[in-house]
């Protein structure tokens, strides 16, 4: 088909006055044995053929002009009266070929015997098996009917074997299906009963002992809460009755949790504004922002654990406060957080000012009581020895000494 559309636009694109000399180049190139162009009313205008000995070109079928009229090539594989086959293409010229009417090339091809002897074998094949299919209607019927019989039979087998089996599955089903809903619930002491020792049987006894893991997990759960609970109230209290401040912050430095004494040091109530950043606040609260200024220096150092003692001032005098900052994690590249502990000592340093000056105040007075005993025993000793000896002088003798012993009384009792 291919060869003689390339032929039927050869022709429509040649300028030979010689039709018949190039319709028969254009045979024996393409291999052809008979090429016909036809009129409109089935006239052979043009013919080549292989063999001239042979009839005149048969004029087209009316299958042909009916498909080419549509537009469509033709081309079909004809048998012969001989049991060989030939190849019939059939394409439409266009109008301007030989005069502008409708023009038909009709080519025919002859096909090698090894070929028709397959076809043959094909048709052979054919109408042996369309007698065969004819022949076993009667027995496919039969076998029809046989098999349906079967069918019907298996059927209620398997309709009456559903419904046994149904039957001892529904009832552990629906109890399985209850118990999961009262386990959804959260009613864990569900229990099933085990029907048999088949699989129903291993999937309701799994049930049950999940039943019985999740209610002995939830129970494990409520006392781990509960101890979890009664140490966060005891470590609540622990907190709220010290008097060191202890301050939990986050990364960003808002404000976790804090006790009461940190808020009576620092000057702010801190249990008001949980979850608020200390730079907020800081610069409200005096006190607040020197502590801010100090943790931030090591903070910003990347120093996570840290101690030291700062001093803050305001307008009711100095607090000299001792800190400890520790990580939440112990992990210096993720703190997760920080606590900072902290202690007014200001009452403490007093105090130990106040001790030491009250040893110096001792050792003082110490040094000074020493030598007052030898001073009033020497000043006794010269009355009782000097008094009524000189008597010019003992008016002034009694009176030096009189005033030497009661002052030393004097500093005996300021000591």
């Amino acid at each position: 088909l291919g060869d003689v559309q390339s032929m039927a636009l050869y022709l429509a694109t040649s300028t030979r006055t010689d039709v018949v000399g190039e319709l028969g180049e254009l045979r024996r190139d393409s291999g052809a044995a008979e090429l016909t162009i036809f009129a409109a009313n089935d006239q052979i205008l043009v013919t080549s053929s292989a063999n001239p000995a042979l009839t005149v070109p048969q004029p087209p079928t009316d299958e042909v002009i009916l498909q080419l009229g549509q537009g469509d090539d033709y081309l079909s594989l004809e048998p012969q009266a001989d049991g060989s086959f030939e190849v019939l293409a059939a394409v439409n010229l266009s109008p301007g070929t030989l005069g502008g009417e409708p023009r038909i090339l009709q080519a025919r091809f002859d096909v090698d015997q090894e070929l028709g002897v397959l076809a043959n074998v094909v048709g052979a094949s054919y109408e042996q098996y369309a007698e065969l299919s004819y022949l076993r209607e009667a027995l496919k019927t039969n076998f029809t009917v046989m098999l349906t019989i079967v069918l019907l039979i298996t059927l209620l087998a398997a309709v009456y074997g559903a419904f046994f089996s149904a039957r001892r599955l529904v009832v552990p089903i629906q109890q399985l299906v209850t118990g999961t809903l009262a386990v959804a619930r959260g009613d864990f002491d569900t229990r099933l009963p085990i029907p048999a020792q088949d699989e129903i049987g291993f999937l309701i006894n799994s049930f049950n002992d999940m039943t019985q893991r999740l209610a002995r997990a939830r129970k494990e759960a409520r006392l781990s809460q509960q101890q979890v609970e009664s140490e966060r109230r005891k470590v609540e209290v622990i907190l709220a009755r010290l008097s060191t401040g202890v301050v939990s912050l986050e990364t960003d430095l808002r404000i976790r949790t804090a006790n009461r004494s940190a808020g009576a040091i620092l000057g702010v109530d801190l249990d008001s504004h949980l979850g608020e950043s200390l730079v907020t606040l800081s610069d409200t609260y005096p006190l607040l922002s020197q502590f801010l200024a100090v943790s931030r220096s090591h903070l910003d150092r990347g120093d996570y654990e840290w101690r030291e003692q700062i001093v803050l001032r305001d307008e009711a005098g100095r607090r000299v406060l001792m800190c400890a900052c520790t990580a939440l994690s112990g992990a210096p590249e993720d703190p997760g957080g920080y606590i900072v502990v902290f202690d007014d000592i200001t009452a403490l340093l007093q105090a130990q000012r106040d001790a030491a000056w009250g040893e110096v105040a001792r050792r003082l007075a110490h040094e000074i009581k020493n030598p007052l005993t030898p001073i009033q025993l020497s000043a006794e000793r010269l009355r009782r020895r000097y008094l009524g000896t000189h008597y010019a002088d003992s008016e002034l003798l009694d009176r030096a000494t009189h005033t030497i012993i009661q002052q030393v009384e004097a500093m005996k009792e300021m000591v």
